[in-house]
This record gives C-alpha cells, structure tokens and sequence, in this order.
C-alpha cells in the first residue's frame, strides 16, 4: 500500500537568504496598502519584543559636563531604556536662536569607532555639530556595545537573547524608541518636529525605527535600502523579521512622511534610483504624496560622506524647519573637541546598577516576566484584555495559520478498507507553498461520526498506526466511536525526511532564522494544514487535537491560531519547558518566551476545553488560574499520569 513519497518539501529547497534579490510586491489601491502597513508594524513590534511594549519607566536621564562653543554646546547624555540598561551618546544644542528647536536623532553604522567616526566616508559628532549649527537640537546616541555602551557585545547574541526578544537589534530599537522619549522630554526640543537619519547599520535602524513610531515626521536612511542585501549583522537581523518582507517594503512604512534615500554606487543600494525608490515612491503615489518622498545617488563607496550629508540637510530643512533655501544648508568645516569631551564617563563612574552582560539579560528576563505575570487575568473581561493584547504578538511569532480547505491538497497514495474503517494514506500539500505533510486518514466506511480527531507525536503516525502492524489502544478507541482519524508525520519526522543538503546549506546562510523558519515552526504549520484540512472533509463538525511526546509542545502552540478545535489533549511529560536551554532543544520559536510561551499559548486557548497530561507544577498553576479566571475551572482537565491509552504502541 505504501509508496516512497515522490518529491521533496520545497520548505527544505527554497532557502531565503540576506543576500537574495528580494521581489517587492506590488499595491494597487491605499486600502491594501495600509492593511498590510498594519501587518508589517505589528510583525516589527512582535518579533522585536516589542508586543505587548516593555512598560516605558523613567528615564533617570543624566545630561551632564556640557561644553559651550560659539554657536552650539554639547552636552554628555546617559539614560535608562529598561530600567539598568543605558543609552549613551551627546547632545547637541543651537546656540544664539531662540527655540524650541526640531530635534534630529543620529544612530550610526559599524564604524570602528562608533559614534566617534570622522573620516571622509563619514561622521557622526560632526553630523550633530552641523544639525546643531543649523537649528536642531541633535542626538548621537552609541549602539549597543559601542563605547560608552558597554553592557552587551554588539555581533555577539545568545540563543537566549533570541528566545526572549533580546537580541541586538530589538535592544537597539527600543532603545532608539526611548530615544525619542528622551528628546521629546527636552524644553528646547518642539516634540512635534523630531527626524532621524543614520549611516548603514544605522540606516537600518533609521528605518525600522520610522517604520513602528509616527513620531519620526522625517528620515534620510542611508546606503541601507535594497533588495539586494538587506544587512550582515546582529543588529540588523532579528529571528523572523523578514520571512515575508525586506528593507524596501519595510521602509515603505514611512509613507507619507517625508523620506529621503540616499545610495551610492559602490555598495548594494547601486539600484536604488531604478528598483527601490520607484518602488517606496509608488506607495506615496497612493497617498497624493509623491512629492513627499525623494533619492539621490552619491558616487562612491559605502558613505555617509560630505556629499550625501549635504543632500541630507536641505531635506531635512525644507520639512523640519520651513526652509526653501537649500544653498544655505550646507555643512561647514568642524573640529571636534578632544574625545574626553564626549567620552560619557570620562570622568564620572559608570551606574553600578547597570549590570553587564549574562547579569544583564537576567535582570531583562526577569522584567519581562513579571510584565507577563502581572498582565495574566483575574476575571472574564481580563482574560479578554490578556488574549487581545497577545495574540497577535503569537500569531507572528509562529507566522503559521490554518490553511483554508481550497489551499490544502491530498495527494493520495493508497487507499483501502479493512475492517470496516477506510484507510487513505496521503501527502497533504499547500500547492503554493510546496510543503509535504505524509498522513494516514482513517474514516469509518459507513455511518461516521461527525468528530474527527488529529494526533500528533514526535515519533510520527507509525507510532500509533501502521497498516503492517495492529492499531494502537488510542487509535482502536477512536475508531471504536466511529470518528475520522488523522495521523501525520510533521517536519523531519517519518516520511517526512528533510535531505541532509538542507542542513549543509542552512548552516552556511548567515542569520538563517531571519529569512527561513526554524524546524519548530515546521512542524506547527504542519500541524496547522492537518487541522484545516480535517476542518474541510465533508461530514466533520468537530476537530480534536491531541499531541503526544515533544509534540504536546507543538500541538499546544498550534492550537492558539485554530479557534475551531473543540477539545487538546497534550502530554506535557516528555518535554518539559521550564529553563531557556529546553527551549532550544524542543521549541525554537524566537521570542516565545519573551510573550510568556506555553502560559500565554493556554490563556489564548481558555476558556476551551484543555487536558494537560503531567505537566509541570508551574504550568498547571497558571493555567489553573487563567481558567478560574474565566469562570470555566472544570474545561481544564490535568492528568498527573499518562493514561494508557495515550502510549504509543
């Protein structure tokens, strides 16, 4: 009866990585636009950690050691963006005008030195002399890891760093964020005029910051936005971020603010006057404000030079000043003060209340934790408060869904009747996608009932049935009610072999969880297209889900995004989740554990009904309380041991 499945999961072959040349999808009306605006936004936030947004305490800001010139003064700044963790950098200040001043934030690129560059290709002091010169109030802030920033290393991210939304760029992003807080809390700063602009990494930067906050009413990134190379390091490659997009449609969210591109011909923006401009451009059209967004093409290597800031500051002065006058924006000579001048702790000792490093993230971990805990409900309508403010945190956080009955094919490989019961075995596949999913479906021949019934394992379907060998306790009980049976072989699991290739090559794409899914992932969408399809079969009115082995993980976290299943059984015995590595090692799904991981996963699934088998004393508490919460205390149903019934055979 069985056959050798035919071809391959394309999810195994169609590999994305930093460096493809990105198709930029089109938009034909504003409704579409903003829809997936709205999309793109909250992906940023979820995947960065960012949904639900960490509680924004105080600043504690510190400007201190300020140095007077004719025409500006500049000022030593540190500040709190989670409380212990700093932002650091300089404050330039106008001198001789009167304010309050728009105000100008500077994250820079992978120089050497960081905020201190000041070559030819680039400056970064002397891009905040000049704004300052000018009449904006500017802020050149350190990245992470950079001088005066030394908590975190900046390429350097933890597998745990990723479980929690912690990595370089998320940090950086939040940071810039409370950046913004930080300018608009200053009496000279006009809070209503704020740009951003920013070299390469901090390109980067610039633009998922412009992306996710409305308050950048203006933004140059510079020599960043491509289709070509979307950015090498950490900081610019959070897990998840661009399964679905890149750097240009990202970009695109500032529409339509006034944006201004600047590429050169020496790096991967070489395109950017014929592919990506026209394309951002495009998206201003549907708001009537071509005029809104422009680019310009410097020739020369990778920059932030002369040349490009002076097509940036007449930009920024027709938007952010009024101005008409581009002549008479143009950076004049500078000389910077010795480095002690901006050197923020020069001369004073650094808080000993910011830890470094592992004591950092622990501090981190711990303030997420305690927002989750303190965000679990207490009645009905906090419950859904909580599954409001999570859920589409979760949602992206899988990019899995359940797939419509249209989208999913069966491809039968043999069938046939034994006992009364049809047996079909099958490669379910979403067409579009080209995934492979090997199942045997199970239906009684006459009279069925209308319950049809998933079961999961990380031993795959022959643990439970094989048509070789007898059925096991489980699927004869199911059968013996006359429901529809569904058993698969989820991702590498089974029939499911992913070729060794595809681990050859993944090992040798650079930041791979960015571009491409982890196998954890996999395997929820697998379970995703089982239960859609099983939604689809004619006759079903009720689906149930039960996964066993490491797979109660998976099918825990599937359930969140299939509403329509009636009844989980999950067997939280074999892997259980309690510490950052066992996350690693049985569910890798970035940020998981920065939204509260299976704790979140049950209140997104209370108040249906839900049986824990031997769960861990800290799961079943909570889930405990989210279902008295919701009034339904009886609808989870936990089992100290594993029923027997439940064992693969």
């Amino acid at each position: 009866m069985a056959k050798s499945l035919s071809d391959v999961d394309q999810r195994a072959i169609n590999l994305r990585t930093l460096n493809d040349h990105f198709s930029l999808p089109r938009y034909t009306s504003l409704k579409q636009w903003e829809a997936r605006a709205q999309e793109l936004r909250t992906h940023i936030l979820a995947v960065n950690g960012l949904l639900p947004m960490p509680p924004q305490a105080p600043l504690r800001a510190q400007v201190f050691d300020t140095t007077e010139h004719e025409d500006y003064a500049v000022s030593k700044v540190y500040f709190e963006s989670h409380p212990g963790f700093l932002v650091t950098g300089n404050l330039f200040v106008p001198r001789g005008r009167r304010g309050p001043f728009p105000a100008v934030l500077n994250p820079h690129g992978h120089w050497p030195l960081g905020r201190f560059a000041n070559e030819e290709s680039g400056t970064v002091l002397g891009r905040g002399i000049s704004f300052a010169r000018q009449g904006y109030v500017a802020f050149c802030h350190d990245m992470v890891g950079y001088n005066d920033q030394f908590q975190v290393e900046h390429r350097k991210e933890s597998d745990r760093q990723k479980l929690w939304g912690l990595g370089q760029m998320a940090l950086q992003l939040f940071n810039s964020i409370r950046a913004v807080d930080f300018l608009q809390s200053l009496p000279e700063v006009d809070p209503d005029r704020i740009g951003c602009t920013g070299e390469s990494g901090g390109g980067t930067q610039t633009f998922m910051l412009m992306s996710i906050d409305s308050r950048i009413k203006v933004a140059a990134p510079v020599v960043m936005v491509s289709a070509i190379m979307q950015g090498g390091c950490v900081c610019e490659n959070h897990p998840t971020l661009r399964l679905f997009t890149s750097n240009p449609e990202i970009a695109a969210l500032m529409a339509p603010r006034p944006l201004f591109l600047v590429s050169c011909t020496g790096d991967w923006t070489k395109n950017t006057l014929e592919e990506e401009y026209p394309y951002i451009k495009s998206i201003y059209k549907l708001y009537g404000a071509a005029d809104r967004v422009s680019a310009v093409r410097i020739n020369a290597d990778h920059n932030y030079n002369l040349q490009s800031r002076n097509a940036v500051y007449p930009f920024f002065a027709k938007w952010l000043l009024g101005a008409d006058n581009p002549d008479e924006f143009v950076e004049q000579p500078y000389s910077l003060d010795t480095k002690s001048t901006y050197l923020v702790f020069a001369s004073r000792p650094k808080p000993k209340s910011s830890p470094v490093g592992e004591k950092l993230f622990d501090k981190l971990t711990r303030q997420r934790r305690q927002q989750i805990t303190e965000m679990l409900p207490a009645d009905r309508k906090g419950l859904k408060q909580f599954q409001q403010a999570v859920a589409p945190a979760m949602s992206h956080l899988l990019a899995a869904e359940v797939p419509s009955g249209k989208d999913v094919k069966a491809i039968r490989l043999g069938s046939r009747t034994v006992g009364g019961v049809s047996i079909q075995h099958l490669v379910l596949t979403r067409p579009a996608v080209g995934d492979r999913v090997p199942a045997y479906l199970l239906r009684p021949a006459k009279n069925p009932n209308p319950v049809a019934t998933l079961v999961v394992s990380d031993q795959g379907k022959a643990a439970f049935f094989d048509p070789a060998t007898p059925p096991s306790p489980l699927v004869e009980k199911l059968l013996s009610e006359r429901r529809t049976l569904l058993v698969i072989d989820p991702w590498g699991i089974g029939e499911s072999k992913i070729p060794p290739s595809r681990d050859e090559r993944a090992q040798k794409i650079n930041h791979f969880l960015t571009y491409n899914r982890s196998d954890d992932a996999n395997r929820i969408q697998d379970i995703l297209t089982a239960l859609g399809h099983l939604k689809s079969l004619r006759g079903i009115k009720q689906v149930n889900l039960i996964g066993l082995g490491c797979a109660g993980n998976w099918a825990l976290l599937a359930r969140t995004q299939a509403g329509f299943v009636h009844t989980t059984i999950l067997d939280m015995s074999k892997c259980r989740l309690t510490r950052d590595e066992d996350f690693v090692n049985h569910l890798m799904i970035p940020t998981i554990r920065g939204i509260g991981d299976l704790v979140t996963a049950v209140g997104l699934i209370a108040p249906a009904p839900l049986c824990l088998l031997k769960p861990a004393k800290s799961l079943l508490d909570a889930a405990q309380r989210i279902y008295d919460a919701a009034g339904k205390p009886k609808a989870l149903c936990p089992h100290e041991d594993m029923p027997a019934v439940f064992r693969p055979r």
